[in-house]
């Protein structure tokens, strides 16, 4: 399977039977859950109840941890896409303060040397205030976006313990 393949499309993404949204990823995991529901059908047919039960309960808690990591990965887009939204917004209104002070310079000069350092004293401050707001704004953004990697992962690690510890439980 190539890179390319496992790339999300672009557009708007579609929606599963799950209503979350429906895309290369989403579709791999749905083919492969199909796969092991046709398998457990085949075991689960068999007269062997407890080993049935357990092939259920392991398809159910797979389709959790699968709803759970679309979630997870959906949460982090709209994360991802707010930060973008808010650091374009954040640009424009510094662009903004910069064309402001810029402008204050320029008539600035025009007073005495006292009256410039106070205004431009002023000016600076405001501005300062302004950056270290749309800092903390962006690390805020930042540390949700980590949490969500880290709780995406945790799920992904811990449904993937959880098939290898039932695969090998059933070899050895």
């Amino acid at each position: 399977m190539s890179d390319s393949s496992l790339a999300p499309t672009s557009g708007p993404p579609r929606r599963g039977s799950n209503g979350l949204p429906h895309d290369v990823y989403s579709k791999q995991f749905e083919e492969q859950l199909k796969t092991l529901r046709e398998v457990a059908a085949e075991w689960i047919a068999r007269p062997k109840r407890p080993e049935a039960q357990v092939m259920s309960s392991m398809v159910s808690l797979i389709v959790a941890l699968g709803d759970q990591c679309h979630s997870a990965r959906l949460a982090l887009s709209e994360t991802a896409a707010q930060c973008r939204k808010d650091t374009n917004d954040e640009i424009r209104e510094s662009r903004k303060l910069i064309g402001e002070g810029v402008r204050a310079v320029e008539t600035l000069k025009q007073v005495n040397e006292k009256t410039v350092d106070a205004h431009l004293a002023k000016l600076l401050i405001r501005i300062g205030k302004d950056i270290s707001d749309s800092v903390q704004k962006s690390v805020e953004l930042g540390n949700k976006r980590a949490a969500l990697e880290i709780h995406f992962r945790t799920v992904l690690y811990g449904s993937i313990i959880f098939c290898l510890g039932f695969v090998f439980g059933h070899v050895m």
